[in-house]
């Protein structure tokens, strides 16, 4: 299983900034100084950099605070590797919260409490669930059987759904050896932070199940990820301790489908779901981690 790709931030301390007079300087020299060192930090880094996190007790709407450009592709680009591959989208790097505020009244324990975490190099995303069509193919591609439940979805454009954790780790490895391209699962962290989108999450789309890219975008131009299905990730369920044979015993699903409440539909909602089965509330969505080239290292 792949790490996670975030990292946690904690806020620096803040010291009081002192006048130039205090110093026993130049205010000429000082804002001479300040230009060269702008300059050098511009060369090194190329650009904009993420901006400090909202504390987590400061942010309880806040999802995010603003992106920082991206080098290499550019954020927001739609690729597709190859044509049975789902079209994926590069997300921005920035910072984000984990979780539920106090205040919703609609979060479960377990979304509890709020933490803050950071994307510092740009991945793709599905552009939308991983549709009807996209799974045939590998279906057809690899004698895989069937996906098979009650209240199965056979439209070629709608999301696939009757998906369990088995079949989506099945379908990422599948693509990537069809695409050469590095295909998986989101982590927990990554989903919440593709739905949350800096601040610009999309309605929800909980009733009736609608084709895969009708269903309603958000600011990075992904498709459902609020309703239509839970999503599985590739992350185990937090309080599975039984792995047996390095499988997840439970595997965690993100968001709410459009046979649940509309509390469910939620970029902080989860559940477990067993790694074996599978359900007409749930489907997939493919990660893709970007090349060299792509992210301009």
């Amino acid at each position: 299983m792949r790490p996670v790709r975030y990292m946690v931030d904690q806020p620096a301390s803040v010291r009081p900034r002192q006048r130039f007079g205090d110093i026993g300087m130049d205010p000429s020299l000082i804002a001479a100084g300040g230009a060269a060192l702008a300059l050098l930090v511009l060369v090194m880094f190329g650009g904009e950099r993420p901006q400090a996190p909202p504390l987590a007790s400061q942010a309880a709407a806040a999802t995010t605070v603003a992106p920082a450009s991206t080098r290499g592709v550019a954020a927001g680009t739609v690729i597709t590797d190859c044509p049975e591959c789902p079209a994926v989208v590069i997300v921005p790097v920035g910072f984000f919260t984990v979780g539920a505020p106090e205040s919703d009244l609609d979060a479960r324990a377990h979304e509890k409490p709020m933490r803050g975490g950071s994307v510092r190099r740009p991945f793709a995303v599905g552009r939308t669930e991983v549709t009807v069509r996209e799974y045939s193919a590998f279906v057809a591609a690899t004698g895989r059987a069937a996906p098979a439940c009650p209240g199965l979805v056979t439209d070629a454009a709608m999301p696939q759904n009757c998906l369990s954790a088995q079949d989506g780790d099945a379908y990422v490895q599948w693509l990537a050896a069809r695409s050469g391209k590095s295909f998986r699962l989101l982590s927990h962290d990554e989903w919440e932070y593709a739905a949350k989108a800096h601040g610009g999450g999309a309605a929800s789309s909980s009733k009736p199940l609608v084709a895969a890219d009708l269903a309603p975008a958000n600011a990075f131009a992904l498709h459902g990820m609020r309703g239509n299905l839970a999503e599985l990730v590739s992350d185990c369920w937090e309080s599975d301790d039984a792995i047996a044979n390095g499988v997840c015993v439970k595997r965690t699903a993100k968001d709410g489908s459009w046979l649940d409440a509309p509390a469910q539909s939620r970029p902080s909602a989860k559940r477990a779901v067993r790694h074996d089965l599978r359900s007409e509330r749930v489907g997939l969505r493919v990660a893709r981690d970007l090349d060299l080239l792509e992210r301009g290292d």
